[in-house]
């Protein structure tokens, strides 16, 4: 498959060409427009629509698609125009849509009573147009919210964006294929964006404070190339282990069941005071965050121990997702705009986890936190570099996955990742609305059983902690059952 003309291609770390995550990030970021009118709706496209054109110009690749040119390696090409055409890529990217701005189901007042659960986010209307029955997509996948296998042999586009008008309110869908960019580098796009809706002018490379410019150091290369040579430098190419086969683990059901996705709120207090008793009764400092994931790991596993009790060994891992810029410190660190995959995860173990009946007390989430504050304790980069070597050991063939060995869909495991920092402080000043921050952001259309999405809060940290869970149905319930229980932790 050959490259089209007048584009550049960029490069993909081996750690962006990883199967699992060849799918779109989906997300939402809301406000508050209180005064509809043809007018203020004009004013607020046309900055969002500046806001992109800085950002494009940023991250160019972000205006790009993907492509598969060659099966026998089946690695992803990212190719993206040689310059950023405002007419054609801005119109292309991003379109408004008002298809539910008298919707009484979409108002704005009617959202936020319902804390904005994801849920009451349809596909059918948020998915931005560019991806809607796009014919790149799976059969099946009409909005873009399941796997991307690139099997229809047809180019599919980096991003797509909405803004989607309803009565009351906002919102601003965002779809970006996550071979591209991880949770750091959409909270770098969002910055840019928002300071681009405010201001209307360039930004330049060192506007992100606290980071460095550009993409490298200057001399070796670009991250994507630096990932490489770091995860290849850490033993001779010959000998780097190749992943061992994990032992397959039995299925939790056999039949057919539904998986779900919950919005949780947490109370800001008791997820702080929790923290507070388990750094005692463990003698380690137990972050909130450390407090919130030993609280619902622990739950689930009450959720499901009715169907883990028939196994000799009720086992569990926690697949702590982590972004390893400042864990490798260096370029990886200062180079603000990196957008791609520079995440692994840390993987705390319970064996034999004990019988647990009705509710939890702190006592019984004491391991559980424990064992979550020793494996980021010491994932350290010694650590990292020798995960790197046996994820880039298998990139001539399929890419290994780093979660490889762990089972989530219908398994006794479950992962977390942290969304906290995604950009609810960015000040986006969107004309017409009354509120120059979001009032929320939310992972849009997600089911993925066994997961555990924080989602993003303010530096101030007020309200109440956002979680997404995904799980069985049946473990949903009981899961929200557990956390009613021992005066309610919700």
């Amino acid at each position: 498959m050959s490259q089209p003309p007048n584009t550049v291609t960029h490069p993909l770390s081996f750690l962006d060409q990883q199967p699992h995550i060849r799918n779109y990030g989906r997300h939402l970021t809301i406000f508050p427009f209180p005064a509809f009118s043809p007018s203020h709706a004009d004013a607020a496209v046309h900055a969002l629509r500046t806001g992109l054109a800085v950002t494009l110009q940023r991250f160019p690749q972000l205006a790009g698609s993907l492509s598969i040119p060659d099966r026998t390696t089946g690695k992803l090409r990212l190719v993206h125009p040689q310059n950023i055409n405002a007419a054609t890529d801005i119109n292309r990217i991003f379109s408004p849509s008002f298809a539910v701005v008298d919707d009484p189901k979409f108002s704005f007042d009617t959202l936020a009573a319902r804390h904005f659960d994801p849920n009451d986010f349809p596909a059918d209307i948020f998915c931005p147009a560019l991806l809607k029955n796009h014919p790149g997509l799976d059969d099946g996948d009409a909005y873009a919210t399941g796997p991307t296998t690139l099997a229809k042999d047809i180019d599919v586009p980096v991003m797509a964006a909405q803004a989607t008008f309803v009565h009351g309110g906002l919102v601003l869908s965002v779809w970006c294929h996550h071979c591209v960019a991880d949770g750091t580098g959409m909270r770098r796009v969002y910055s840019t964006w928002s300071r681009g809706v405010r201001n209307g002018v360039e930004i330049t490379a060192d506007a992100d404070e606290g980071e460095g410019q550009g993409d490298g150091d200057g001399d070796g290369g670009s991250v994507e190339e630096m990932l490489d040579t770091l995860a290849r430098s850490s033993a001779p190419e010959q000998t780097l282990p190749h992943p061992p086969t994990a032992a397959v683990k039995p299925g939790l059901r056999t039949g057919s069941y539904q998986v779900s996705t919950k919005l949780l709120r947490f109370s800001q207090d008791k997820i702080v005071a929790l923290a507070h008793t388990l750094s005692t009764l463990t003698r380690t400092r137990i972050s909130p965050f450390i407090a919130l994931a030993a609280l619902t790991w622990s739950h689930i596993h009450l959720a499901r121990s009715a169907l883990l009790s028939p196994f000799s060994t009720q086992s569990s891992s926690l697949a702590v997702v982590v972004d390893l810029r400042g864990r490798l410190g260096g370029t990886f660190e200062r180079a603000a705009t990196y957008i791609g995959n520079c995440v692994l995860s840390a993987k705390p173990h319970i064996e034999s986890l004990p019988a647990m009946v009705g509710s939890i007390s702190p006592e019984a989430m004491a391991p559980f936190a424990l064992r979550i504050a020793d494996a980021l304790g010491t994932f350290d980069r010694g650590a990292i570099t020798a995960r790197l070597a046996t994820l880039v050991a298998s990139n001539a063939a399929t890419p290994a996955i780093d979660c490889q060995d762990l089972r989530f869909a219908n398994g006794p495991d479950v992962y977390i990742t942290d969304w906290r920092g995604m950009g609810m402080d960015n000040e986006w000043g969107v004309p017409g609305t009354s509120s120059a921050t979001p009032v929320a952001m939310r992972r849009a259309c997600w089911s993925g059983e066994g997961g555990i999405v924080v989602l993003p809060r303010g530096r101030g940290g007020e309200g109440a902690w956002e979680v997404l869970v995904s799980l069985a149905e049946e473990d949903e319930m009981e899961l929200e059952a557990g956390l009613g229980g021992v005066g309610g932790w919700k």
